[in-house]
């Protein structure tokens, strides 16, 4: 579950996958073979049948028209939504770019167009519609946060934090030694140093104040975690 949350949101493969699973969707709520098969039951299809084809079996007009009108409802909506929250409401408190616009458009129009699949459809295409529309509302969202790089993670996105506590080990200052020259030219990393420091809550003890304050969240250079930590300066 952890490998989830801290899955990175920001990578290029990740977004352009849901972008390309939309634009299939998108295709497959689109077409509409129905009156073909009307033509083939019905048997007006058929070779050698000389009697006349009915003109709403003749033309995929019906077909298209449905989706293509479901398309411009959902655009018109979303419009109007940008319209509403970010001119008259003020929502966000700053002007939208352009891209962000975008997303907000083409998902109020896939999603319109998911919805108009859930009418006079088999039961099979109702369940990928529903689906559909998971699909192309992370789409958008992903490609929202990408344009701000709000939240570099699943976890952060869903405000779920993924970070372990952290144990902080006991503060024992070494004396101060005599500087001989600045410690950016003499400092070596002691043996036993991690690569890399560490981040996660911590609960800091209200020991004079008695109010109970949610967890920090500290940021440890590996300096911290080495097994000396005297050939550097100790925090107080």
């Amino acid at each position: 579950m952890d490998n989830l949350l801290n899955l990175n949101i920001l990578q290029e493969p990740l977004r352009y996958a849901f972008d390309a699973a939309s634009v299939v969707a998108i295709f497959y709520l689109v077409w509409r073979p129905t009156s073909i098969r009307r033509r083939v039951r019905s048997g007006t299809a058929a070779p050698g049948n000389a009697g006349p084809v009915p003109r709403s079996n003749q033309t995929p007009r019906r077909v298209w028209l449905r989706p293509l009108l479901a398309l411009a409802a959902g655009a018109f909506a979303g419009i109007l939504v940008l319209v509403v929250c970010e001119g008259w409401l003020n929502i966000f408190g700053l002007p939208l770019d352009g891209d962000t616009r975008t997303w907000v458009i083409l998902a109020f129009s896939a999603v319109a167009l998911a919805l108009m699949n859930l009418w006079r459809s088999r039961w099979w295409r109702k369940i990928l519609a529903v689906m559909s529309v998971a699909v192309f509302l992370s789409t958008a969202v992903l490609g929202v946060n990408a344009d701000y790089r709000l939240n570099p993670t699943l976890g952060s996105l869903l405000g779920v934090n993924t970070g372990r506590f952290l144990k902080l080990p006991k503060q024992n200052p070494a004396p101060a030694e005599a500087a001989t020259a600045p410690l950016w030219q003499t400092w070596k990393p002691p043996a036993g140093m991690p690569a890399t420091g560490r981040t996660g809550p911590v609960a800091i003890p209200a020991t004079v104040s008695g109010f109970q304050a949610r967890h920090a969240y500290l940021y440890l250079p590996r300096q911290h975690w080495s097994l000396t930590r005297r050939h550097y300066p100790s925090s107080s």
